[in-house]
């Protein structure tokens, strides 16, 4: 009995997975390739009442190597909380990954729980200039209707949140 209590611990303890922190190499790899894996599904992003000009990952030197997520869309209709409507609405702005606690899927959008850092974004209504930079505390969402396309987009979402800053070489 002991003997086999010793191989079914031998068996168990085999075949876990190797816990060891990446190497920044192995991060930077990943980094690299899950941001062009995202900024190639960028077509399966968005819905019908949005145009999407600009969705793309990449990283900030300004903001020391942060990864942020690039937006630009216009949608075709707003309503604000005093229940005016606008319509052909322009927004643009950035997402930094470091300030994104943690990040969720909800029926066919992703969420992305914001710090209290929140994002960055300007709107533009038709016949004004585009507003200052707003910081915006709320969560951020993404939609992604093909439901294979959303599990690739949430595991590459959540290893940036993990890994929000790019490690860049040496």
């Amino acid at each position: 009995m002991k003997n086999l209590k010793l191989s079914f611990l031998i068996l168990v303890f085999a075949n876990l997975p190797t816990l060891h922190a990446q190497s920044d190499f192995e991060v930077r790899i990943t980094q690299t390739a899950y941001v062009e894996d995202y900024n190639n599904l960028a077509e399966y992003i968005g819905n019908e009442n949005v145009t999407i000009h600009q969705n793309k990952i990449g990283f900030s030197k300004r903001l020391g190597n942060k990864m942020v997520l690039l937006f630009n869309f216009t949608a075709d209709r707003v309503r604000n909380s005093d229940g005016r409507t606008y319509y052909n609405v322009k927004r643009k702005g950035h997402v930094v990954f470091a300030d994104v606690n943690r990040v969720y899927e909800n029926g066919e959008r992703i969420i992305l729980e914001m710090n209290s850092n929140g994002y960055s974004n300007q709107v533009q209504v038709p016949g004004e200039n585009w507003t200052e930079i707003i910081t915006n505390r709320s969560d951020f969402s993404i939609t992604v209707k093909d439901d294979i396309k959303r599990k690739e987009v949430l595991r590459i979402m959540n290893y940036l949140r993990r890994y929000p800053v790019y490690r860049v070489k040496n």
